[in-house]
């Protein structure tokens, strides 16, 4: 059994984000990519500088309906932001 380091690349699978009827059959698939530490710092990074900007733009919009959706978008970007950072 060996063991990891930090400077290995690392395997992350990611869900197939289709709609069911875009070009599949409705089955979602893994993904896999191969990505260094540092690059997952990044996709991190990034993730949550999406999150914060999506956080700002709620603050300008008073719709509730609409306040939901981002609600719904940040979950999705907050637990793929967990699967990547427990990658790292």
């Amino acid at each position: 059994m060996s063991t990891k380091n930090k400077t290995e690349e690392t395997i992350v699978k990611t869900e197939d984000t289709r709609e069911p009827d875009q070009f599949s059959t409705g089955q979602s698939a893994g993904i896999g990519m191969n990505f260094t530490d540092a690059e997952l710092k990044t996709l991190s990074n990034g993730i949550l500088s999406l999150i914060e900007k999506t956080t700002q733009a709620k603050a300008l919009i008073p719709d509730e309906k609409v306040h939901m959706m981002i609600d719904g978008y940040c979950t999705k970007l907050q637990a793929l932001n967990t699967r990547i950072c427990r990658c790292v």
